[in-house]
């Protein structure tokens, strides 16, 4: 490890542990330096997961990924045992989610176990699905419809489109010990199906994701759950 980045583990263990005795001792008193402290330690976060360039959009990002994950109730501690802050599970997720290092890299460089880097992900992955419906959703009354009408119509000139679907692939970094071939596609390597329906923004409005990687998408689109609904979607000239 190198010497800038031991000097900031050791202050992002610091602010973890200053976070959790300011959490047993909290009581009615404010203290004018929690700002501060929050914003160090997320700094700090950010610096390990060795984003390059700290922006104000990166930093403000982060922030606003905390605010909503934090109150989901999977990160209340069940006993006495406190468990380590949102933004310290949320920064692992990251790491583990953009790096190709192994889990093991990932244990050294925030100092926890490897069950650890897992529950905590388990743990983020869970509150983000909570969440879902507040931002995963299709456009329903006809100003939102018209909005996209004409999104889609500035790009193209087509008229009364309302999406558009692709598929993709998640790759894994190792083959499944169970039923591998199952995961094995056409592009040779193992992967899961993601089938995305998207804006003319590119935001997905829907998608579904779990079939292994060999099935063709003809089938994953006949069993998706926007396929099997399509006319609740799809509305009078929709295309």
């Amino acid at each position: 490890m190198s010497s800038n980045k031991q000097v900031l583990q050791e202050v992002l263990e610091s602010c973890i542990i200053e976070k959790i005795i300011r959490e047993i001792n909290e009581d009615d008193s404010t203290d004018l330096d929690e700002d501060d402290d929050d914003e160090i330690f997320i700094l700090s976060l950010l610096a390990l997961n060795e984003v390059r360039y700290i922006e104000p959009r990166v930093y403000n990002v982060f922030k606003s990924q905390i605010n909503l994950l934090k109150n989901h109730p999977i990160f209340e501690s069940g006993s006495n045992k406190l468990q380590a802050p949102t933004e310290f599970q949320l920064a692992v997720f990251l790491r583990r989610l953009e790096t190709k290092e192994d889990i093991f890299a990932i244990c050294s460089c925030y100092g926890i176990a490897e069950g650890t880097v897992i529950l905590y992900c388990k743990r983020v992955m869970k509150a983000i699905i909570f969440n879902k419906e507040k931002y995963i959703k299709w456009p329903t009354t006809d100003q939102a419809r018209n909005f996209v009408y004409e999104g889609f119509k500035a790009i193209g000139g087509i008229e009364e489109i309302i999406r558009a679907i692709d598929n993709t692939y998640f790759l894994f970094q190792n083959a499944s010990q169970k039923d591998k071939e199952f995961y094995f596609t056409r592009k040779k390597r193992y992967a899961l199906h993601c089938q995305g329906i998207v804006d003319f923004k590119g935001i997905f409005i829907s998608y579904d994701v779990g079939w292994p990687g060999s099935v063709h998408n003809a089938k994953v689109y006949c069993h998706s759950s926007f396929y099997l609904n399509k006319s609740s979607f799809i509305i009078n000239n929709d295309f």
